[in-house]
């Protein structure tokens, strides 16, 4: 499949190809309009008919507008795509035959599987949540004005039910909010607290939401590697003792508090021959909850969406 670019006067465009008809069809549509040659190939605007040399002078024009409309449409297609329109030289005819052939919307059957894809829709681990909204938001555009339209109640409930574990905390707290947060609205919470994570944690955007986990979710996670987006990418200054992203092996307070170099205190557990001290919150040896840095980045983004929503 092409995923060439195809150069206007007003900037880059993805060719079309068999499945970005919505999005091409809505950059087209503004090329068209630049051009003043929207309404020619709508079929809106028909060629001046009459006779005198103001007349010619009008249809001149109009032939020059189509032409060059002609032109865009046959050469932002893909090669996938030209086998369907290589036979027309009329501009309406063309904008009308790839509506035929590749715009789902125009017909129950195609608006029926579209919304079977938004309802089957899942974050994917080669995701970010930009990505995944813009997905479910292509698939709504697509259905505007339509009987299957998706309201923004189902939008807001099918982010709010699909998204993994990791967000459960943020999710919790926009449930509980009244009144209920728009799609929009949301969407922007959560896209804020992934973007929360990715500078405090120094971790891609494929595993920042393993901050939000609880004992059990950052065992599990320590035990699977993750959510599965960031599986095989460590950061160059990850702690092989206790598997952080802050800090190397050698500046490793866990260890050396394991170690018994900085002296410290706290809740402590026989581990074979040493006393070591046991987290309550991560589980892991060598500090206390009160130090454990999983515990001070919850309470943070529990402070900072309290703060946010005046809770």
């Amino acid at each position: 499949m092409s995923t060439e670019t195809y150069m206007t006067d007003y900037g880059a465009m993805s060719k079309l190809t068999e499945n970005n008809y919505p999005i091409w069809k809505g950059k087209a549509r503004r090329v068209l309009i630049a051009m003043k040659a929207y309404d020619i190939v709508t079929g809106e605007e028909p060629l001046p008919v009459g006779v005198g040399k103001a007349v010619r002078t009008q249809q001149c024009e109009w032939h020059k507008r189509a032409n060059d409309a002609l032109a865009f449409m046959y050469l932002s297609c893909s090669d996938e795509i030209l086998p369907y329109i290589s036979h027309i030289d009329d501009a309406a005819e063309m904008w009308e035959a790839l509506k035929n052939r590749l715009d789902q919307a125009a017909s129950t059957i195609g608006r029926m599987q579209i919304l079977q894809k938004f309802t089957a829709s899942r974050l994917r681990e080669d995701e970010t949540l930009t990505q995944y909204f813009t997905r479910l938001l292509d698939y709504r555009t697509q259905l505007i004005g339509t009987p299957e339209e998706i309201s923004d109640n189902s939008l807001r409930t099918h982010i709010l039910t699909t998204l993994p574990e990791e967000f459960a905390l943020v999710i919790k707290i926009l449930e509980h909010q009244t009144p209920l947060p728009t799609a929009q609205q949301a969407m922007d919470t959560l896209l804020e607290d992934e973007e929360f994570h990715i500078t405090t944690s120094g971790v891609s955007a494929a595993s920042c939401g393993s901050n939000l986990y609880s004992q059990s979710s950052s065992n599990r996670a320590r035990s699977q590697g993750g959510r599965g987006r960031g599986n095989g990418r460590q950061n160059e200054y990850r702690c092989t003792h206790c598997r952080m992203d802050n800090h190397t092996t050698e500046e490793c307070g866990i260890l050396k508090r394991a170690n018994g170099e900085d002296g410290g205190n706290g809740n402590s557990r026989k581990g074979g021959n040493d006393e070591q001290t046991c987290c309550r919150q991560c589980g892991l040896p060598g500090h206390s909850k009160p130090d454990c840095i999983h515990y001070k980045r919850v309470k943070e983004q529990r402070k900072r969406v309290k703060k946010r929503y005046q809770l």
